[in-house]
């Protein structure tokens, strides 16, 4: 009796390890506090390209990150994305993770980063791509980040620390609509090993109150506009 109930039990969690689990939702939700928000569904991959004029040490790009090497030892540089999914709603979000960047050493020695021409010129840049599935109208992004020298063993990002237009947003009920937008601010690093998180916020941009009036204002003159040709006509 004990064997069957043993053998019933690891079947049992057999069925329940292979059963699918479930999805999360995707679209319009209500957050806890009563706001309405969209759930969509992501995926991010970053290409990485080389500087041309590193005088000392070398770079080498691989998929979804870089090596830069020096003497014996080398710094391998990688993209991972992070969660597959994005909670936006029209009163913005708060910070989240996108993704983080992995740094793993290599070779022998301490490591030093490469040299460069112009000590100020960028030693190599990472474009992030950043692509929906489930808006309205599916849409995608590219962020440029170039990653300059900041001593010999760290590096810094001048990258875009503008919002990114990913798609457009209308309510259910059709009385909100705007831009969703994505804001991703890459970190600086050092050439130790660890992670380092990609933070973003992101949104949906509506018309401004005033831009509201003016459009109004702009559209009512041009129907009185042409009531007085009409009248004149008349």
């Amino acid at each position: 009796m004990g064997m069957r109930s043993s053998m019933l039990w690891m079947v049992v969690a057999a069925i329940a390890l292979a059963a699918p689990r479930e999805a999360h939702a995707t679209g319009w939700i209500r957050l806890p506090n009563g706001k309405l928000a969209y759930q969509t569904d992501y995926t991010s991959s970053a290409i990485f390209t080389c500087s041309k004029w590193i005088t000392v040490g070398s770079c080498s790009t691989v998929a979804n990150g870089v090596v830069l090497s020096r003497g014996g030892a080398s710094l391998t540089v990688t993209w991972a994305a992070g969660p597959s999914q994005i909670t936006t709603g029209f009163f913005g979000s708060s910070p989240f993770v996108l993704g983080s960047i992995k740094k793993s050493l290599g070779g022998t020695g301490s490591f030093v980063l490469p040299s460069l021409a112009n000590p100020k010129g960028p030693l190599f840049s990472m474009t992030l791509d950043i692509a929906t599935t489930t808006l309205p109208k599916s849409g995608s992004q590219s962020i440029f980040y170039s990653y300059v020298l900041q001593s010999a063993t760290s590096v810094r990002p001048q990258g875009n620390s503008t919002r990114h237009v990913i798609g457009s947003l209308t309510t259910p009920s059709g009385s909100m609509s705007g831009s969703w937008w994505l804001h991703a601010q890459a970190p600086g690093y050092d050439t130790s090993e660890g992670e380092v998180e990609l933070l973003a916020r992101t949104g949906v941009a509506t018309p401004e109150p005033l831009s509201v009036i003016l459009l109004a204002s702009g559209l009512a003159g041009i129907g009185v506009a042409r009531r007085r040709r009409r009248s004149a006509g008349g």
